[in-house]
């Protein structure tokens, strides 16, 4: 979508592709992100559950599999979509990469985030209320 839109407005294969494949691996950067976090939260020790440890490693085996071929793949993409010097042949392609590396540690941050905001919202919830009123509170008005 984004890669036909740039494509439509500024007329340049070489734009649109990078832009395309950047909003792509950021998509698939966050999203596989959010599943290692929870793939290493869930993650069982590997001496006492063999079986479920070899299943999230081949889970995890083929998600880094997708990234590099993603990458790899919108790398190609893009230097092949024409020759304009040092910096579209060498730099541009490596966008792509650098964008869903980014996106990935964005997507296990978020992931952790959200976890812990669950942890602290059930802590809350299971102390007693008359110990929560009793608590000082930090509004100093």
């Amino acid at each position: 979508m984004v890669l036909a839109l740039v494509a439509l407005f500024t007329h340049s294969g070489l734009w649109a592709s990078v832009l395309g494949t950047s909003v792509t691996a950021a998509v698939a950067g966050l999203n596989f992100g959010r599943r290692d976090a929870r793939a290493l939260r869930d993650l069982p020790d590997i001496a006492s559950a063999r079986k479920a440890a070899i299943v999230d490693t081949g889970r995890a085996m083929w998600r880094a599999m997708v990234k590099g071929c993603g990458a790899a793949g919108a790398a190609v993409l893009v230097a092949n979509m024409s020759s304009h010097g040092f910096v579209a042949d060498w730099l541009l392609p490596l966008v792509p990469a650098v964008v869903g590396a980014l996106a990935h540690q964005a997507g296990m941050i978020a992931e952790r985030m959200s976890e812990d905001a669950a942890a602290r919202k059930q802590a809350v919830e299971a102390t007693p209320l008359r110990a929560r009123a009793a608590e000082p509170t930090s509004n100093a008005a």
